[in-house]
């Protein structure tokens, strides 16, 4: 009988964290690639709201928020404080998650790896290689 159970928490455990350094006006910021899934999905409705001239005010704000959520609000101030506009905003934050995304496209080219079952053992086989 086939196993039925997946310890989603030993992957989770297992991930190694990743970051990306960004360079900004002399500057160099670490941001964490382990963002949550919510920052390039909240991007990506983002920029499909920005082709209607009336979201403009929620897409910035979206951009924004995600902005503060990679980098941290204290190290936004600094940045957009030294004369980042809103539209090198919205580049630099396209342009990480770009860089975030390339990390994990890279990794999925390699073999999938397993993760543990509920007796221990490695059976579940996540990101298997196509």
């Amino acid at each position: 009988m086939a196993n039925r159970f997946l310890d989603f928490d030993a992957f989770l455990s297992e991930k190694e964290e990743k970051t990306i350094d960004v360079r900004i006006f002399g500057k160099v910021y670490t941001v964490s690639a382990n963002v949550p899934a919510i920052l390039p999905l909240k991007y990506r409705r983002a920029q499909k709201d920005r082709e209607n001239p009336e979201m403009q005010s929620e897409v910035n704000m979206a951009v924004f928020d995600i902005a503060d959520m990679l980098f941290g609000k204290e190290a936004m101030d600094e940045i957009c404080g030294k004369g980042l506009s809103a539209a090198d905003l919205n580049e630099l934050v396209s342009s990480v998650l770009s860089r975030i995304q390339k990390i994990y496209d890279s990794e999925d080219d390699e073999e999938g790896e397993t993760y543990g079952d509920v007796t221990g053992k490695r059976s579940v086989r996540l990101n298997p290689k196509k």
